[in-house]
């Protein structure tokens, strides 16, 4: 499963707080290691962590972990996702990051078939639902760049929940042990040439110009062994500006370690891509442009 992972800050009531107000409540914390407060939760079956750890950069300034939704939806339409989101946006000037609470989660490839009417084969791959995503208002947050930490608390009223989180953040927790894993091709060898020769005679024929082939790898989760832990694991071996891992229930975690950002829309309405494979930047002149299609080309 491939999936683009969204966060949408600005979380809180419909309606706006009063003259001076502040919608929620930010408690100052002191600077501590964004994977170790991540452990402190990773027992629960339904938490976000978007994570900078490749140190403080224009792309890496910012880590988050969400904790506590209270609301999860999975698998439900785009209108019905947009209308939620609707409903629980506003802005909060006074939060010290970008994202203070929000919408955590991510939208697969497959999940596409519901616009584009497309077929696809039935099931789930490993139990991964196509959607995902916890509403937060329970937010860790923490400046890598001004070495400063925060719990934000969107809702004013949730005190009480915000001080239960701030007490698990101080009972601790640890990473365990993962061995090394062993994957298997889910798709035989001579299954994915066959796929091969089936799109090389799309081409052919002109109904597609190209293709995305991929073959799933599968490993059995050792005992004992959690999804945090390998994710913790993979984040140590793979450092990258955009890590995520998303707890979907207790029987299905998404962890990543990206170095791209796939689409990011920022309040005015601007839309950024930086895709990391077969593009080029674009030149100053149609003549820088036109070399560096060349260059592609060759």
């Amino acid at each position: 499963m491939s999936a683009a992972f969204l966060n949408l800050g600005g979380l809180g009531p419909q309606a706006p707080a009063g003259p001076g107000q502040s919608p929620g409540l930010v408690f100052p914390l002191p600077w501590l290691d964004p994977v170790s407060a991540f452990l402190c939760f990773a027992g629960d079956p339904f938490l976000s962590f978007l994570d900078s750890s490749t140190g403080p950069g224009p792309r890496s300034q910012y880590s988050y972990l969400c904790v506590d939704p209270f609301q999860v939806m999975t698998d439900v339409s785009f209108e019905a996702l947009a209308r939620e989101l609707a409903h629980w946006r506003f802005h909060w000037p006074q939060a010290p990051v970008p994202f203070a609470g929000g919408a955590v989660g991510f939208v697969g490839y497959e999940a596409g078939a519901a616009l584009e009417q497309s077929p696809r084969a039935p099931g789930h791959f490993a139990g991964v639902p196509d959607m995902h995503f916890g509403f937060f208002d329970l937010v860790f947050a923490w400046d890598h760049a001004a070495h400063r930490a925060w719990l934000l608390c969107a809702f004013a009223d949730q005190r009480a929940r915000a001080e239960a989180a701030l007490a698990r953040l101080g009972a601790g927790g640890a990473a365990g042990v993962v061995p090394p894993l062993e994957w298997h091709a889910a798709v035989s060898r001579q299954a994915h040439l066959a796929r091969v020769e089936r799109v090389l005679d799309y081409i052919r024929a002109g109904d597609i110009y190209q293709a995305n082939i991929t073959v799933p790898f599968v490993a059995a989760r050792p005992p004992g062994v959690r999804p945090a832990d390998i994710f913790v694991a993979l984040r140590a071996r793979n450092p990258a500006p955009f890590s995520a891992f998303i707890g979907c229930g207790r029987s299905c975690a998404v962890a990543s370690a990206s170095p791209e950002r796939f689409l990011r829309l920022d309040a005015a309405g601007r839309i950024e891509t930086r895709p990391i494979k077969g593009t080029r930047p674009r030149g100053a002149t149609p003549a820088q442009d036109a070399a560096q299609a060349a260059a592609l080309l060759a």
